[in-house]
């Protein structure tokens, strides 16, 4: 990266890892979120 290549390898190859690992990272979260368990507390009358 300390060359005059550095940023036609920025564009080739270091781009599409980051989109790919966002995308990647994404689909993770997402899937994550449809087993979210909202907890509450109910009062029991007991006084």
């Amino acid at each position: 990266m300390q060359t005059g290549k550095a940023t036609d390898v920025e564009a080739m190859i270091m781009d599409p890892l980051r989109v790919a690992a966002e995308a990647r990272r994404a689909s993770r979260a997402a899937k994550a979120a449809t087993t979210k368990v909202d907890f509450f507390t109910m009062a029991r009358g007991e006084d």
